[in-house]
């Protein structure tokens, strides 16, 4: 199961300005998986800004 979103990513959602977190990116499906490695993240790890160089938009291209 996929984790709660935190409170930046739900005002982001609200506003403008992404935060570069697990529940941001394209990589973190419906169940809380990172299809980029085929695991799932511990909650702090996906809550952490920037902890990830893998990072991609979940919006796709970003232009």
């Amino acid at each position: 199961m996929r984790h709660p979103e935190p409170e930046i990513v739900r005002l982001w959602r609200i506003m403008t300005g992404i935060p570069k977190c697990c529940h941001t990116c394209e990589h973190y499906d419906k169940d809380g998986v990172c299809t980029k490695f085929n695991a799932v993240p511990p909650r702090e790890f996906a809550e952490n800004l920037d902890a990830c160089k893998d990072w991609s938009s979940e919006d796709g291209i970003p232009f």
